[in-house]
């Protein structure tokens, strides 16, 4: 079970940091912790939290619920309860085959929070985004289990670093790997009507350019 209150997961401190209104209203004693996600025995792994704007957060973890690592969101009120408008257990944001991992998530900044992650279904890494509504829903024009943000290229894509544009879009960086000597950055956009506008190369010559970063 995921709680908000263990100090040392990566949720309680992404939580506890950018909800530092609320955490008066939550329980302080490690033995009555903050279930997030009460009705499951799964293993989870917050990876992303972004602030609501009201003393809440969204966050987005990691979920072996169906034997696999997939990606499912919550949100956190600002009195340390789960948004009843959401799925109890967590939205579904990819169930795909495989595992998805390294979540990162950013502000849309239309009240919704784009979502990408390191995505093993085809055997070969790949990165995919999505786009949650604050109320709790998969947005309109995404599809099911993520957008391929590269169809075209076939090696392995390291995790995805990610940020919002000036147009309620999204920016996606990654280290790809070209041989297993050359590692080159490429990097895609997603518009605000949540189409791909663009995957391209950002950085690609016969040497290694790696760990990109976008802000």
């Amino acid at each position: 079970m995921l709680s908000v209150h263990r100090l040392r997961s990566s949720l309680a401190v992404a939580v506890l940091l950018i909800a530092s209104r609320a955490s008066a209203d939550w329980s302080h004693d490690p033995r009555i912790p903050n279930a997030l996600i009460p009705n499951t025995f799964s293993t989870q792994r917050a990876d992303a939290a972004v602030p609501d704007g009201n003393g809440g957060a969204y966050v987005f973890f990691e979920d072996d619920r169906n034997g696999n690592k997939d990606v499912f969101g919550m949100h956190v009120l600002a009195n340390g309860t789960d948004d009843s408008a959401w799925p109890v257990n967590g939205l579904a944001i990819c169930t795909a085959v495989g595992d998805q991992t390294a979540i990162k998530a950013v502000a849309d900044g239309l009240g919704g929070i784009w979502v990408a992650w390191n995505d093993n279904r085809s055997g070969v890494t790949k990165n995919y985004a999505s786009r949650v509504a604050g109320v709790g829903t998969i947005q309109a024009g995404i599809p099911v289990n993520g957008l391929l943000l590269d169809a075209v290229r076939a090696n392995a894509q390291g995790p995805p670093q990610i940020s919002a544009d000036l147009a309620n879009g999204l920016v996606v960086v990654w280290q790809y790997t070209f041989t297993a000597t050359d590692f080159d950055v490429y990097a895609a956009r997603v518009n605000m009507s949540n189409a791909l506008v663009w995957s391209v190369p950002a950085a690609s010559s016969n040497a290694v350019q790696s760990n990109p970063v976008v802000t």
